[in-house]
């Protein structure tokens, strides 16, 4: 009998699973509970929230100590990528994960994937850019794209409760003294 060759399984975690910076994961999770329908939920108490590990998914740095833990012990399955470091280098970065998920591209190819994936080409489009539970019309569930937005949400003391929770996590994928306000 000849035997069936086993396809190799991937996951790959991005800001969907936590690997954007707690900061502006924090927005951008805001952001998208105000657009569910939480009209109510002010700033400061998603904030609260947030870093306390009381939402549906619970702590942030739970979570991306998980991710990061998988990727240490299952390298063949698991590629962890940081939001940031996709945005510094968008075809280094689509290379790597078609590497990763075996196929192989140019860098020709790779430079004609991120010219068809640009923020503003996803932001635009209806199929990618749609969040059907959204009570407006006018959410975009694609909002900025952009590093650093945190700092027009959180106040100083936010900042620095939050930071220090990550400074005495296990999340070893950011470092605090990277962040400023």
């Amino acid at each position: 009998k000849k035997k069936k060759k086993k396809k190799k399984e991937a996951v790959v975690s991005t800001q969907s699973t936590g690997a954007r910076n707690p900061f502006d994961n924090a927005v951008a999770f805001y952001e998208i509970l105000r657009a569910l329908g939480a009209e109510d939920l002010v700033w400061e108490k998603c904030v609260e929230l947030y870093f306390g590990g009381l939402f549906m998914y619970g702590s942030w740095f739970n979570h991306v100590v998980q991710g990061e833990n998988r990727a240490k012990e299952q390298p063949e399955t698991t590629l962890f990528l940081r939001y940031e470091d996709m945005k510094a280098d968008e075809k280094g970065n689509v290379i790597k994960l078609a590497e990763f998920l075996g196929y192989p591209i140019t860098e020709e190819r790779a430079k004609s994937i991120v010219e068809t994936t640009t923020f503003n080409k996803l932001k635009s489009d209806k199929s990618t850019n749609t969040f059907i539970w959204a009570k407006t019309d006018d959410f975009s569930f694609i909002r900025k794209g952009i590093i650093g937005d945190y700092k027009n949400y959180f106040s100083q003391s936010q900042f620095k409760r939050a930071l220090e929770m990550l400074k005495k996590s296990r999340v070893t994928c950011y470092n605090a003294d990277d962040f400023e306000f």
